[in-house]
């Protein structure tokens, strides 16, 4: 059993606020964004949307993004790209 379709139509990535898409193998919830791209793990058919557990692919050079929660913010210490999202 997967994720049911129209949760993932109501959900919404919790960094940026972006749409999110199924990925069905390995299964997890992508965000949409190109400069978020959180990935999601899918535990038991639950997404775990937990930006402190989430993959955080660089958009720049792919190297894993630290979580700076002080900043609200995910950085890479590789290329030093940062992406923090900003309620307008």
């Amino acid at each position: 059993m997967a994720v049911p379709k129209d949760l993932i139509e109501i959900m919404a990535c919790p960094l940026c606020k972006a749409d999110v898409r199924h990925r069905p193998e390995p299964e997890a919830i992508l965000c949409t964004r190109p400069e978020c791209g959180l990935v999601f793990r899918v535990q038991d058919d639950i997404p775990v949307m937990l930006i402190e557990e989430a993959q955080r692919p660089c958009p720049g050079c792919g190297a894993q993004r630290e979580w700076d929660e002080k900043n609200e913010a995910v950085r890479c210490a590789k290329c030093g790209t940062a992406y923090r999202y900003e309620r307008k």
